[in-house]
């Protein structure tokens, strides 16, 4: 082969416009608030392991073991896997296509075929060693879009696994909360249980002696049974929340036991930095929804270059012979090396429907690209209205509790005086129990914000440190 095609062949990959086909990405612009609705001059800075800030270890397992077991995450991030291989598929396209082989076979014409009575035609054997090359130039840039497309896709995969181990940790979080909280009422009923039955055993004792009626003592095993009964279905759905973590986990359902506690998480206070576009290199799910945006973006410029012109470089070097002896000689040598050009004319409106297509993506992924930050932006200020709702809640069901406590205590010691009936006994038990239960309720209600808010501010995710 002469050295000008040689020097042609080096050339032409590198070749072609620089300028692209179609748009370059551009983040879509949005008016967003300067301010949060409130923010906290005190507190914790939300880091990745943000679920550690609530000081409870067995909530710190289950988060590892979730990270480390849930199949979830664990499609999410082969899908990662399966991205990574497309984007390398598409990114081969831009270099030269090439390819050897050798073969080799033996042939016969028929003798009835020819002219010639008699003659038998000769067995002809031939070897050949066979090398191709292929290459389409990028004049328009049309590769190099689906290269920059399937970079951004890739990213965007990647982003998705960091928002599916956000939501994770977050529902593992959410789910335990929810354990602890049902913990902390079963052992208000607990000590429920205890101080009815002393008081079953006190009527019993009085109608005995004849200074009650029967009716106080069957009010008194009532009131007993009900809070048993509520024991029953704590523990119930003590059992469904216990299955949902293990899952969540990676484990079989009722393959995970934690033991009961009635200590809540520690109440914990979030520093809210920055304004809120500040959310958007701290969420997963926005800079996967950019990312996509990017992908669709350059998606158009694909579409686009299906309607220019394409020039590809088709050749091959072969050696044959009819003797393996001569197969490496220069006379065995058979070469071809030219352009192909191909112009579409008429497609019948198909090009032009892909490029509308593409475009028509493109709005569908910057409308759900601005969804998803007012989304997130949301999610903050639903958070930050819930803590500062939950704290001042708890507040008044703590002093609801206390003046609760304080009445049963002095309709037991009145009863036992002999001063009123059970039935004001029953009505204060029935209260005093109501006004701790929704105490625990609002406490973990606040717990949850928390946690909520955490996750709304990404839990500590940064772009430039996620792998990709």
């Amino acid at each position: 082969m002469k050295p000008h095609v040689f020097h042609l062949l080096l050339v032409l990959p590198f070749s072609g416009c620089t300028h692209l086909i179609g748009p370059d990405h551009t983040v879509p612009p949005m008016a967003l608030p300067d301010r949060w609705s409130s923010t906290s001059a005190q507190g914790n800075t939300v880091t990745p392991k943000w679920w550690r800030l609530f000081g409870d270890a067995e909530l710190s397992r289950l988060e590892e073991l979730a990270l480390h077991a849930n199949q979830d995450l664990v499609t999410a991030m082969h899908r990662v896997d399966e991205a990574q291989a497309d984007f390398r598929t598409q990114r081969a396209d831009l270099y030269p296509n090439a390819s050897v082989g050798a073969a080799t076979d033996r042939s016969q014409s028929s003798a009835n075929a020819t002219q010639l009575t008699g003659f038998t035609p000769p067995e002809v054997a031939q070897y050949r060693l066979k090398s191709s090359f292929a290459y389409e130039l990028d004049l328009w840039g049309k590769v190099r879009r689906q290269v920059e497309s399937s970079r951004a896709s890739l990213a965007a995969t990647a982003y998705a696994r960091d928002a599916v181990m956000l939501r994770l940790t977050g529902e593992v979080a959410e789910q335990y909360l929810a354990l602890r909280t049902l913990d902390a009422e079963q052992a208000l009923l607990e000590q429920a249980i205890q101080l009815r039955q002393q008081s079953l055993e006190l009527t019993q004792k009085k109608f005995e002696g004849g200074f009650t009626s029967q009716s106080d003592v069957t009010r008194a095993r009532s009131s007993l049974a009900s809070a048993e009964a509520d024991v029953a279905d704590i523990t119930r759905r003590r059992e469904l929340t216990e299955n949902t973590l293990s899952q969540l986990c990676g484990q079989p359902a009722s393959g995970l036991h934690i033991r009961p506690s009635s200590n809540l998480p520690s109440q914990v206070t979030t520093v809210i930095r920055g304004k809120p576009a500040s959310l958007l290199k701290q969420r997963p799910d926005i800079a996967e929804s950019e990312r996509t945006l990017a992908a669709r973006s350059a998606d158009i410029g694909v579409a686009m270059g299906e309607r220019m012109p394409s020039l590809k470089l088709n050749g091959s070097l072969n050696l044959e012979s009819l003797s393996l002896s001569d197969l490496l000689t220069s006379g065995s040598r058979a070469f071809s090396l030219g352009p192909e050009l191909s112009l579409p004319i008429f497609s019948g409106g198909s090009n032009v429907a892909r490029i509308k297509k593409a475009k028509a993506r493109y709005q569908q992924a910057a409308a759900s690209y601005r969804g998803t930050v007012l989304a997130a932006i949301k999610e903050v200020e639903d958070a930050l209205t819930n803590q500062r709702g939950y704290h001042t809640l708890a507040e008044k069901h703590q002093a609801n509790a206390d003046a609760a406590s304080e009445t049963m205590r002095l309709s037991l010691e009145r009863y036992t005086q002999g001063r009123v009936n059970y039935l004001e006994v029953v009505d204060a038990q029935r209260e005093q129990l109501l006004a701790q239960r929704a105490l625990v309720q609002a406490q973990s209600q606040g717990l949850q914000a928390s946690m909520q808010l955490m996750r709304a501010l990404g839990g500590g995710w940064n772009a430039d440190a996620s792998p990709r």
